[in-house]
C-alpha cells in the first residue's frame, strides 16, 4: 500500500504538488474564517445581558439529554 503510494507520487509530482499547494490554501483559509473565541465568563455575561445566542449544534438526542439553558438546538446536519 505505502509503496504503491510512493509510486504514485513519483510518477505524478505534479500532481501532489497541487493537491499539497491546495490543502495548504485550504489550512490558511479555514485559519483565517475563525470565529472571535470566548471564555466561558465572555459567553456567560453576553447570554445574560441578551445579546449572544448558544448555538447547540449536537444532534436532537444529545441535546435533550443536556444543554445550556437557553441554547438552540439546530443539528449539524441541518445547517447550510
Amino acid at each position: 500500500m505505502v509503496a504503491n503510494l510512493i509510486q504514485f507520487a513519483t510518477n505524478h509530482y505534479i500532481l501532489v504538488a497541487i493537491f499539497v499547494v491546495l490543502l495548504v490554501a485550504l489550512l490558511v483559509n479555514e485559519i483565517r474564517r475563525g470565529g472571535q473565541s470566548l471564555s466561558n465568563g465572555q459567553l456567560t455575561a453576553l447570554v445574560n445581558a441578551d445579546k449572544a445566542l448558544v448555538i447547540d449544534i449536537r444532534p436532537a438526542k444529545e441535546y435533550s439529554a443536556g444543554h445550556i439553558v437557553g441554547a438552540l438546538n439546530i443539528p449539524q446536519d441541518k445547517l447550510a
